[in-house]
């Protein structure tokens, strides 16, 4: 529930930028049922987001629920530390996901095209059963799509490995550290006249010619399990 820029709530930023997805029909606040996350039900109620609440722990489990309480066919996964998060890209993953009859569409390649904090993955409703009924291990509980990488021959997987505008792998747009808020902080106020909905591809060619703010957070490790990138 942080600020950006002391004004708006992360929340607030993923929420309304994935509300401008045009190809999904529902945007729901996935939280859990610990009281520290009251808060975040309280804000949903002020301004009209439907959401659900699960697990603390078992991520999984959690999804698996709000899909099936929303009678949902099929999920995007994008998580709340994504304030930059691109609605475009989100059509394309899903667009994929049905021109491929995949299981499975993510964008969060190993050797990585895109900023960090654009990460999409998009899954069927029958392929998150199958995950939820196998998944077993508490990695497998906590990261919703990782028992599908680790089993990748057992699913429908593609990938988006392109997108004009927005191959700046270099870049860390997520906000899993105080060096990464401050440069989200950095990107709010710069673009402040435009909010929530500046286009990503604007935030790219801005940090692109600012290295003094690229810098701030250049030197971050991205948590891994068993070498994978998550």
């Amino acid at each position: 529930m942080l600020p950006l820029a002391g004004k708006v709530p992360m929340l607030c930023w993923v929420v309304e930028r994935c509300l401008k997805v045009k190809t999904a029909d529902k945007v729901i606040v996935a939280t859990s049922k610990h009281p520290k996350d009251d808060v975040i039900v309280s804000y949903c109620h002020q301004h009209g987001y439907a959401h659900f609440r699960g697990s603390e722990t078992d991520v999984l489990s959690r999804y698996n629920a709000c899909a099936r309480e929303f009678g949902l066919e099929a999920i995007v996964r994008i998580t709340s530390d994504c304030p930059f998060i691109s609605p475009e890209m989100v059509d394309r993953c899903i667009q994929l996901l049905h021109r491929t009859k995949s299981d499975f569409v993510h964008n969060a390649r190993l050797d990585r095209i895109f900023p960090l904090g654009l990460g999409i993955e998009v899954i069927t409703m029958d392929a998150l059963a199958r995950i939820n009924k196998l998944a077993k291990k508490p990695a497998e509980r906590e990261h919703v799509t990782f028992y599908a990488y680790e089993h990748a021959k057992d699913f429908r997987i593609h990938e988006l490995k392109s997108l004009r505008g927005y191959h700046a792998g270099q870049l860390r747009l997520t906000v899993d550290t105080q060096a990464d808020f401050e440069v989200a902080s950095l990107v709010a106020k710069e673009f402040q006249s435009k909010g929530v909905l500046v286009d990503t591809k604007e935030v790219i060619r801005f940090l692109n010619r600012r290295p003094e703010i690229t810098a701030i957070n250049q030197s971050i490790k991205q948590t891994k399990i068993h070498g994978k990138v998550i």
